[in-house]
């Protein structure tokens, strides 16, 4: 048996018409586009592809990549050339839970009456207190005091009292 040369699905004008440089390939085909200014050749990165990565600019605050050892911008959060996430600088304290210090203030001196701010800060049985004496007002003053009190407070003396 004999068999023929394949044929194609797409038109013979078609696939003898040279590609537009605007059009896009016709289906079926796999087109190569070439690199741009965005993704120029350099330095490896995990997935196979390759990518430059230009140092920060002059006058930025810089660190180094604990993974790789390339110059970082201090506020990035991940190493563009190899992806690995960065340790946030020194001085630069985030709690994991997102209690702060004024946020609980606002609550002890607005809602201070009902404990919403010891609910905040993990006190739960002090904060179900408030709520079943909040109608003799007397949650109400000491709650607006606990928040004054806490606005007073340093961050480290906070954290220290309200751990997380």
């Amino acid at each position: 048996m004999v068999q023929g040369p394949k044929e194609s699905l797409e038109p013979e004008s078609a696939a003898k018409a040279p590609a537009d440089p605007g059009s896009p390939p016709p289906l079926g085909s796999v087109a190569s586009a070439p690199p741009t200014s965005a993704q120029p050749s350099g330095a490896a990165v995990p997935g196979g592809s390759e990518r430059a990565v230009s140092p920060p600019a002059p006058g930025v605050p810089t660190k180094f990549c604990f993974a790789c050892g390339s110059q970082l911008d201090a506020r990035a959060e991940i190493c563009p050339r190899c992806g690995v996430r960065q340790m946030p600088p020194p001085g630069m304290h985030i709690d994991p839970l997102g209690r702060s210090r004024v946020v609980a203030a606002l609550l002890g001196i607005f809602l201070g009456a009902f404990g919403i701010h010891k609910f905040y800060l993990g006190k739960m049985a002090q904060g179900v207190i408030y709520v079943v004496f909040f109608w003799t007002f007397i949650p109400a003053i000491i709650g607006f005091i606990e928040g004054i009190w806490y606005l007073t407070m340093s961050d480290q003396e906070f954290q220290g009292r309200y751990p997380r």
